[in-house]
């Protein structure tokens, strides 16, 4: 909250926010979402300016389900947008096989989250771009991100808690996976990472600003990234996002074919 309101805040005696959209990372809440002290929290920082603010969090329903979730506050509380995590990671949000493993690793995973089912994007109030939020792990699924692909101006964001890979190559080599998905789509993508890298992407896959230390390169600090983004009023649908991974299935269903065949005519001749 503080550095948000670092950047969020009006400055210059005038009344409008200098920025459009604050992310945070995966989890940034440290409160279930429905927490009672949530709405005066977000509602007195969101009072700063006509900003939007997009975070992590753990949306436990009265219900009784659970999600991997992300929200985006546009005016205030009462306005949030929810996103369910669709793609959720095995062993560390969901116990597969748990009527057989369940038992066994009871004490490790006790619970599970629930999956999301809508790919349905959110939506900024300033200015009128649709969000697709990517949760973790999500930006490494392009079959999940093109279900998002609307013929619109569309910003991919992605928020992840990289802190299971501590100090390693790991996070790079997430990153690099990412960036596949703005290639795909031609759309550009904003990463908010807890100890992974934060950075933006360009519709071509170019990284073009990350956060880091400027002396050392150093991508494990504490800090804001601005940024600028140039999004298209109209984007391309791609060939991936309208047919995803047909070349893929064709080119696999191809060396099936002609390894079949190789096998066939070599039984024929022995």
């Amino acid at each position: 909250a503080d550095l948000t309101r670092l950047y969020a805040e009006p400055r210059d005696g005038t009344k409008a926010s200098p920025v459009d959209l604050v992310v945070w990372p995966e989890s940034a809440l440290g409160l279930p979402y429905y927490h009672p002290d949530h709405p005066p929290y977000f509602n007195d920082l969101l009072a700063l300016g006509d900003y939007s603010l997009l975070t992590g969090c753990d949306v436990l329903e009265p219900a009784g389900e659970s999600h991997v979730s992300a929200a985006l506050f546009n005016k205030g509380w009462d306005s949030s947008q929810l996103y369910h995590k669709v793609h959720l990671v095995p062993f560390g949000e969901y116990l597969p096989l748990r009527p057989i493993l369940g038992p066994i690793l009871e004490g490790i995973l006790p619970s599970d989250f629930d999956h999301g089912s809508s790919t349905e994007p959110l939506t900024l109030a300033k200015p009128d771009i649709q969000i697709i939020p990517l949760i973790c792990f999500e930006d490494t699924d392009g079959n999940l991100a093109r279900k998002f692909v609307r013929d619109q101006p569309q910003l991919i964001v992605n928020m992840t808690n990289d802190g299971w890979f501590l100090h390693s190559h790991q996070t790079e080599q997430h990153t690099a996976n990412a960036i596949f998905r703005a290639i795909e789509l031609r759309r550009s993508m904003v990463r908010a990472c807890n100890t992974g890298v934060t950075c933006v992407i360009d519709d071509k896959g170019r990284i073009t600003s990350r956060l880091h230390d400027p002396e050392t390169g150093d991508t494990f600090i504490e800090g804001v990234l601005p940024a600028t983004i140039a999004v298209a009023k109209h984007p391309p649908l791609t060939p991936y996002a309208r047919w995803g991974d047909w070349f893929a299935m064709l080119s696999l269903a191809l060396c099936l074919l002609a390894y079949s065949s190789a096998l066939i005519a070599a039984r024929r001749s022995a």
